[in-house]
This record gives C-alpha cells, structure tokens and sequence, in this order.
C-alpha cells in the first residue's frame, strides 16, 4: 500500500548537493575562500541515498578551497541519530576514531551534510581535534558567493 507513494516521492527528492550538480545545475562561484577542507560522508547520505562525489564535487569548485580527504571519510563520526544517547561512551570512541583521521588531513575546517554529524564532529575535535571548524559544505559554497558579490566579480 505504502510502496508506491514511497517510490513517488523518492524519485522526488534529493540532497542539495544532487540538486545542484545534477538536476538542476549551478554557477560556479568565483568569490575566493581560503580554507583547508576534508569532508566526513554522513552515513544516510552516502550509504542510503548513494551521494558522496556531490558535495566534493561542489568543494572541489570553490575558489580557494584546498580539499583533503580524509582516511575512512564514510566511517561513522558516532552519531547515529540517538545512539550518542544511548552510548554515549561508545560514540565517543567512534568519534575519536574519525577525527584521528580528520587530524591526519591538517585541514582546518570539516563539512559534512547532516547536522547530527555536525554537532557530533563539533563537540568531539574539542576534545581530540585541533579545533577546527564544522561547517555544512552549502554555507562554504554561499561564502564563496558572497565574497564573489562583495569583490564585485
């Protein structure tokens, strides 16, 4: 019963990334962002949705943006929807793992495209990172507009 109004509204929905570079296309922007970057693969956008070249693709255009990939870049970052609730020990370990592979880039900046992973990777390269910042790989490409609108380009 359900099936079909679930096939429908899959073949209608998309991560933004997938939006952007295959459905509907974008400019490349032009603004520079000078950032060191690797980015962690959420578990639900790479091994349910399949998107994982997107985002780097994405990354990879922005002026500026030295990109590194990072070891295991599709290893949970331990958040796992509630499971850094429920274990929360083991979740810690599973994150210090992945930022162990986040330090090993020397980037200076994380994205990703789940919040979950943001505030599991935020609250975890404060206690085993170099402090780098985690950012949603969509606000990098805005910065990147923004500056190209300020410099007039």
């Amino acid at each position: 019963m359900y099936g079909p109004r679930a096939d429908f509204w899959r073949s209608r929905t998309y991560d933004i990334s997938t939006l952007l570079t295959d459905v509907i296309g974008y400019r490349i922007p032009r603004g520079q962002v000078g950032a060191v970057i690797t980015y962690h693969d959420p578990c639900h956008l790479k091994k349910v949705m399949k998107v994982s070249r997107e985002p780097r693709e994405i990354l990879k255009n922005i002026p500026g943006v030295i990109f590194k990939e990072m070891a295991r870049a599709d290893a949970c970052c331990g958040s796992g929807g509630s499971y850094v609730l429920t274990h929360f020990k083991t979740s810690v370990a599973i994150a210090e793992r992945k930022i162990n592979d986040v330090n090993q880039t020397a980037a200076d900046t994380i994205t990703t495209g789940c919040p979950a992973c943001m505030m599991q990777l935020s609250d975890n390269v404060h206690r085993f990172g170099r402090r780098q910042k985690v950012r949603h790989y969509i606000s990098i490409l805005a910065e990147s507009y923004r500056k190209e609108k300020e410099a007039g380009l």
